[in-house]
């Protein structure tokens, strides 16, 4: 997604909280918004109609004439769930089409998207819609459009709903295509408060509802997200419109073979088609889905390069439908398939986890503090898991060690995660925990230096895996209202994921599902979800206003999965993969190889885990390919990422890991195939000193290359003797003023060089300092 700075009004609660809001709001909404990469598609115009009574006809009109050959858009939205839209029309003759929807909240409200492709020119047009009653609060947003394809002009829709939550989700939509635009619409109790990152808000109605788009420039899966204040029922809907290709290829593909659908766990259907056949190449295929033996109410859930497809995740002893259609690279898409329908299996098992109980310790001012403790109130039971989420307000100071009374060992579960300049947080588990009586076991975190601000959150939990507790990790971090996680995709059924969040301002509320389990005095919270399936889970909260945030996530794996089986005789796991390998494709983009596994009864997919910068081992699942080769996109430019592999089976039995792998991406300004190979030489005489309690004054010489050496990457880790060095700084004179360090504390430095072909020379060797006890020692 794309990241824009807005005005930090900008979805701010006190502007959008009320649900019956005037219509001078709209005004200030349409500055919410910055500048946006260009593509091809462009926004035109739009308008709106939102009467607050019951009536059985809306009409909105645009302000502005229409071009010939655009798209329009209608967001139609009403407080009912049981009439529909009969008709919409416009004076300029244009043909209205159902997009996606209705989408509902049973008893409260709906909502649906239309669209009218290769409109007529038009000095004016009022657009229409009719119901099939009077209802109450009809709204209808139209948008216009240019550069969209005509003939294919919708590239994915997703929508979702929800009776009461902070958090609207649209669910995923993938993209096939690059440049496609994703539009956005929700119809809410409330009031909007902020949507996704990337994207600009469109026009923002009287009742707070939103139109909002952003460029999608690459093919993959995207979540339109907004918040709303307060909570309340929510319907959040977004389509991919199709950027105009200027391509002479117009013949689309044959239809897929007949899809079959296969049930191989109570979580995962397999299917597999035939393969289409195109003119000049079928590039992808797109899998649809929806809940049931008879339903017609298809989602598109997956885009896959192969002729076969694994849907996880799904519930237990459920029929699901599936159709598939193939594209190609002008963007053109076949006819469906037929439908194909199967059942997961049948699983006895219950949800095993259990929330036990929680504390927390969070000082009201502003004191800093080396060491804070937190007392569990109840009893602890033996074999139970310990889970402790820390925040702090400095991103230099580090935890030095966990440790209760009961003589409990704590080992770090994903962290600590660093937001700018602002906070940090990280989260420890201990497994596997001694009983322990009411108010006996205290919890103790011991911080690098004092801090201002500790947070210290800790939770029980019985029925957790004694042996291999934590099954995957979730991490976000950034500034602004919507806190994004990304998903955490859990590998065995019944596993229960626990979220917490460090945040300047204060939590509004957590993602749908999730029940809160301690809000402190700081408006930090802990919640968590059981999980009855397998597949991803969003990572979202919503903070009050802008500010910066840490959000962390870890799931929990039940009792006895890690043996393998997962409800079946299946216990042996898969082999490990062999050979891991990853070479840098750009300055975003790793490509990743590796050999297969074999297993007793057939291996179903891999989790691929990475983690970022040199001696990195904070992994984090981000991708389940089927295949033993993948494309990890989105990367920053000149940055070390190193992975490791696992393989699944049907039973969930997973293999140990495979070896770890790294690579570097090129840097922006070259790299990626160039005739330049040859890198710099290692920068060498790294010298550093402390110039006072807060900062090191790194200096060495210059490195020299062949072309001309561009840069220089600065990495430090913490210690006189640590290895787990990160990137902190690019410059591009061989010195650097390492500022805003903690005092009596040492550091250790490494620096290699960078040329304009994004070729990395050898580290140079270390050097370490410790900063002072005072301020600025220099005269």
């Amino acid at each position: 997604m794309l990241k824009i700075a807005l005005p930090w009004w900008c979805g701010s609660p006190w502007l959008r909280r009320l649900p019956r809001v005037w219509s001078a709001v709209v005004a200030l909404g349409m500055l919410c918004g910055g500048a946006q990469a260009q593509a091809a598609i462009g926004y035109v115009q739009s308008s709106w109609d939102n009467p607050q009574g019951s009536q059985a006809v809306s009409a909105a009109a645009f302000p502005g004439a229409q071009t010939a050959g655009n798209v329009n858009l209608v967001f139609v939205g009403w407080s009912d769930s049981s009439s529909s839209v009969s008709s919409i029309t416009d004076t300029g003759g244009n043909v209205y089409t159902l997009a996606l929807g209705p989408t509902r909240v049973s008893g409260s409200a709906s909502q649906s998207v239309y669209i009218a492709t290769n409109i007529a020119a038009a000095a004016a047009n009022t657009v229409t819609v009719t119901f099939s009653a009077s209802v109450l609060y009809p709204d209808v947003r139209i948008v216009e459009y240019s550069g969209v394809d005509t003939a294919h002009p919708l590239d994915g829709v997703a929508g979702a709903s929800a009776p009461s939550a902070g958090v609207l989700d649209s669910g995923a939509l993938t993209t096939t295509v690059p440049n496609d635009w994703i539009v956005m619409g929700n119809y809410i109790a409330s009031g909007t408060t902020a949507e996704s990152s990337g994207f600009q808000e469109r026009l923002y109605d009287q009742d707070s509802q939103v139109v909002a788009d952003a460029l999608a420039a690459a093919a993959g899966t995207y979540h339109a997200v907004a918040g709303q204040f307060p909570t309340g029922f929510w319907i959040q809907q977004a389509v991919a419109l199709r950027a105009a290709t200027g391509t002479t290829d117009t013949q689309a593909p044959s239809a897929p073979g007949s899809p079959t659908a296969t049930p191989v766990s109570p979580s995962q259907i397999s299917l597999s088609w035939g393969a289409s056949t195109d003119n000049v190449a079928v590039v992808a295929y797109l899998v649809e889905r929806c809940a049931g033996s008879g339903c017609s109410n298809f989602t598109q859930i997956a885009v896959t390069t192969a002729a076969s497809y694994a849907d996880s995740g799904l519930a237990n002893a459920s029929a699901y439908t599936y159709r598939v259609r193939a594209a190609d690279a002008a963007g053109n898409v076949s006819g469906y398939s037929s439908t194909a329908g199967a059942s997961t299996a049948s699983s006895t098992g219950g949800t095993s986890i259990a929330y036990v109980q929680s504390a927390w310790t969070s000082p009201a001012t502003a004191t800093l503090q080396s060491l804070v403790t937190t007392t569990y109130p109840g009893a602890q039971g033996s074999g139970n898991l310990n889970l402790v989420f820390i925040g702090w307000d400095d991103v230099s100071s580090t935890i030095t060690a966990v440790t209760d009374s009961a003589g409990n060992t704590y080992t770090l579960a994903v962290g600590p995660a660093h937001s700018g300049t602002g906070g940090s947080q990280a989260v420890y588990a201990a497994k596997n925990i001694v009983a322990a009586s009411a108010g006996a076991n205290t919890v103790s975190v011991t911080f690098s230096t004092a801090v201002l601000y500790p947070d210290v959150r800790v939770m029980e939990y019985s029925g957790v895996d004694t042996t291999s507790p934590i099954d995957g990790t979730a991490v976000g971090t950034g500034n602004g209202a919507i806190e994004e996680g990304g998903a955490l995709t859990t590998t065995v059924p019944n596993e229960w994921i626990v979220v917490g969040n460090a945040i300047e301002s204060s939590t509004v509320s957590e993602a749908t599902g999730f029940a809160e389990r301690s809000y402190d005095i700081a408006s930090q919270v802990t919640a968590d979800q059981a999980i009855a399936g397998v597949g991803p889970v969003p990572i979202l909260m919503e903070q009050w206003g802008p500010g910066w945030w840490v959000i962390q996530a870890v799931a929990l794996r039940p009792a006895g999965s890690t043996g393998g089986g997962g409800g079946g005789g299946d216990t042996q796991a898969p082999s490990t993969p062999a050979s891991l390998s990853a070479t840098a494709a750009s300055a975003s983009e790793i490509d990743l190889t590796w050999g297969a596994s074999t297993d007793n009864v057939g291996v179903t997919g891999y989790l691929l885990e990475r983690c970022s910068g040199s001696g990195c081992t904070n992994f984090a699942q981000i991708a389940t390919p089927t295949g033993t080769s993948y494309a990890d996109t989105g990367l920053s430019a000149s940055t070390t990422y190193i992975y490791r592999v696992r393989a699944q089976d049907a039973a969930a039995n997973l293999s140990g890991y495979s070896n770890t792998t790294d690579a570097i991406t090129s840097s922006n300004g070259g790299g990626g195939g160039g005739s330049d190979t040859q890198p710099p030489t290692a920068p060498s005489g790294l010298t550093a000193d402390a110039v006072s309690g807060t900062e090191i004054l790194l200096t060495w010489s210059a490195s020299s290359d062949n072309v001309g050496v561009t840069g220089y990457q600065v990495e430090r880790c913490l210690g006189s003797s640590c290895s787990s060095f990160a990137q902190i700084a690019t410059p591009t004179a061989a010195t650097l003023l390492d500022s805003d360090l903690s005092m009596s504390t040492s550091y250790t430095y490494r620096v290699l060089a960078v040329d304009a072909a994004g070729n990395l020379s050898s580290y140079s060797p270390i050097a370490s300092a410790t900063t002072t006890t005072v301020g600025d020692i220099c005269d």
